[in-house]
């Protein structure tokens, strides 16, 4: 961890405010942050023997096992691929059984102005890690920016360090109970709005789980809770359902609906319509037709 700046001044009202609760630290989605330090530096403190307290907050995420502790008290063991948030104002130390690095964004406090949402300080990055480093290092460097484009490159660094931040909550707040629902739901509405754009040719299974970001298993559960049927059957009956509009407004013949509609096999879209409809093609167009 590098050393804090003397030039940088501590301000007590901001560290009031993140005392607010002590495993997250509010954050405000209206101010971008200004970041200070970012790299990758090396560590290996052991026993807790040095401290760490500066004016800024400091984002880790490690290439190491470990402990931090938060304060006097609360020790938490770190694994490599966390990331852990010491806010600012507040102490920090480290016992590594080997030494090692890490990558690191030291940023200041923001008042607490428009919305807030509240960001761990320690978490299990999991998956999310590669993308977080990716993240990492692009702030680190565009903070290495000099000339003329310094300014705005550290301008772009505040903007990249806010999504990362906001990208962070997200991660946390996924696993929670009431966040998985709502994660869930939101897969479901994006697969109906998928089979919808492209009704002839609907992704496998496999595929749409990946596109929209869960597991097939709790897309199946979620559909069927919010459609009542499986995938397969909603596909099918919005295929059928759209080829008995077509059989209604339109001269085409049936085995060109079928087609367009992704039933290749004029046989199999006889079956599958019938099944839905309770007729052929087209005696549904002549039935609908009067004649």
């Amino acid at each position: 961890m590098p050393p804090a700046s003397g030039n940088w001044t501590a301000r007590p009202e901001w560290y009031e405010f993140n005392r607010m609760d002590d495993s997250m630290l509010p954050w405000s989605l209206a101010v971008l942050p200004t970041v200070r330090i970012a790299g990758r530096f090396p560590l290996d403190d052991r026993d807790f023997a040095y401290a760490y307290r500066g004016p800024t907050h400091a984002l880790h995420v490690y290439d190491y096992d470990g402990w931090i502790r938060f304060g006097e008290q609360r020790e938490h063991p770190l694994r490599s691929g966390d990331l852990t948030l010491s806010p600012a104002g507040g102490l920090t130390r480290y016992h590594l059984p080997r030494a090692g690095r890490h990558w690191c964004i030291h940023f200041d406090p923001v008042r607490a102005v428009g919305a807030p949402c509240a960001i761990p300080l320690h978490l299990s990055l999991g998956g999310s890690r590669a993308r977080v480093v990716d993240a990492i290092s692009r702030i680190c460097g565009l903070m290495a920016a000099s000339g003329p484009q310094s300014e705005l490159a550290r301008a772009a660094a505040s903007a990249a360090l806010q999504e990362l931040l906001l990208t962070i909550v997200a991660h946390a707040r996924r696993d929670q109970p009431g966040e998985r629902t709502r994660r869930s739901d939101a897969a479901v509405e994006a697969v109906a709005a998928l089979v919808d754009a492209d009704i002839a040719t609907t992704p496998a299974m496999p595929q749409l789980a990946k596109r929209v970001g869960i597991s097939q298993n709790r897309l199946a559960v979620a559909f069927r809770r919010r459609f009542g049927t499986t995938v397969l059957r909603y596909v099918l009956a919005r295929r059928i359902e759209h080829a008995q509009q077509l059989l209604l407004t339109t001269d085409l013949p049936v085995s060109r609906i079928g087609s367009r509609l992704g039933f290749h096999d004029p046989q199999h879209f006889d079956k599958q319509f019938r099944r839905i409809a309770g007729c052929a093609p087209g005696a549904y167009r002549c039935r609908a037709s009067g004649s």
